[in-house]
């Protein structure tokens, strides 16, 4: 049977049970029907007018902070609903937007102790040193496919939490301690025909499709998975980019490589009932979500141990344009491949010396 106990620290309540050994147990709560948050075995922590343990006095402080508070505006989940109105946010272009909301959503339910939903917790909790341990949990279990997006997710945060600093509802920006997972290579990352072999083999037709095409047009994400099919004009396709805030064209020419898989993709489009605007569609042929297609694309790619990502596939098609170029003077102008990737001259040149190292023609000419 249990007996109630007192604690010198204010509203701190313990509890003694006695364990069927005999042995005594005491329990210590926040307060009073509060949240659990240490156990002692033998004698209380107090005892003898002991000084307080230091863990004890660091796991109280803790469970307070997390513990759940009535007046919901002073939450987390409150401050980033706050933030996603914001100006600092609302300056941001409409993919940025986009993917910061998606990781800041997914954010809202990383879970603290107990199980408690980070919204829910008070936002006070992020000042706490050890809050950077939940936030790279939460990192390492949600992102694990991908190393890229890992680090997105806590760039997300941080810059979240340098709005609430500057705000000055934080002290402290605790993502600023946690050590990123990507580090960028000396050398571009391309795609190689094993690469794309394997990836094949293992992917879904319509992942498949997503390779495919972004190996061809070079076309970031948040463009291979919106392009509709009325940008196609006669042999090219003309489109403005999302990242440019639809501002600036690109011109990607249809080769015939690139109008095959077109043909292929049609074939499926004319099997639904209703058929997909856009170029490329999932298997129930609905347009691809920017999550979605990530998740179907890095689980197949981390399943291969594919070390290139989706968005690697700029890269590759930026040297497979280049490296035809070399191959075609006359046929393929700079002007072709700056309209195609919406190049500045100045860029195509850098780009001609990050992407197309000696070693990565080599290896593609010798695969083509």
């Amino acid at each position: 049977m249990g007996e109630l106990a007192t604690m010198p620290i204010d509203k701190v309540h313990t509890v003694l049970w006695t364990l069927k050994s005999g042995r005594k147990r005491y329990y210590y709560y926040v307060y009073r029907g509060g949240p659990r948050f240490y156990v002692s075995d033998g004698r209380r922590v107090d005892s003898g007018n002991r000084r307080l343990p230091s863990d004890f006095i660091r796991k109280y402080e803790e469970a307070k902070a997390l513990d759940r508070s009535r007046d919901r505006t002073g939450t987390l989940g409150a401050a980033i609903t706050l933030y996603l109105k914001s100006k600092k946010f609302g300056d941001l272009s409409a993919p940025s937007q986009a993917t910061r909301k998606r990781y800041l959503e997914s954010f809202r339910r990383m879970e603290l102790n107990g199980g408690r939903k980070a919204e829910l917790a008070p936002l006070e909790v992020m000042d706490l040193r050890s809050i950077a341990k939940f936030i790279t949990k939460w990192r390492d279990k949600e992102f694990a496919h991908s190393k890229s997006a890992a680090d997105q997710s806590i760039a997300a945060v941080s810059a979240f939490l340098t709005w609430c600093k500057k705000e000055g509802r934080l002290d402290f920006n605790r993502c600023l301690t946690i050590d990123p997972v990507y580090s960028k290579p000396d050398e571009p990352v391309l795609w190689t025909g094993d690469d794309e072999k394997a990836f094949l083999a293992k992917a879904s037709r319509e992942v498949g499709w997503i390779l495919r095409f972004g190996k061809l047009t070079g076309l970031r994400r948040a463009d291979l998975i919106t392009i509709e099919i009325t940008a196609r004009e006669g042999d090219h396709f003309v489109w403005r980019t999302s990242k440019s805030g639809k501002k600036r064209v690109v011109i990607i020419p249809i080769v015939p490589e690139l109008d095959a898989l077109l043909s292929e993709i049609d074939e499926v489009r004319r099997t639904f009932a209703v058929a997909p605007t856009t170029v490329l569609f999932n298997t129930r042929g609905g347009k691809w979500t920017p999550s979605g297609a990530s998740t179907s694309f890095d689980k197949v790619r981390a399943d291969c141990e594919i070390t290139a990502t989706m968005h690697d596939l700029r890269k590759t098609a930026a040297t497979y344009w280049v490296i035809l170029q070399r191959r075609h003077p006359k046929i393929i102008t700079d002007q072709d491949i700056i309209d195609m990737f919406g190049w500045t001259p100045n860029t195509l040149r850098k780009m001609k010396r990050i992407y197309v190292s000696d070693e990565a023609i080599i290896n593609t000419l010798k695969e083509g």
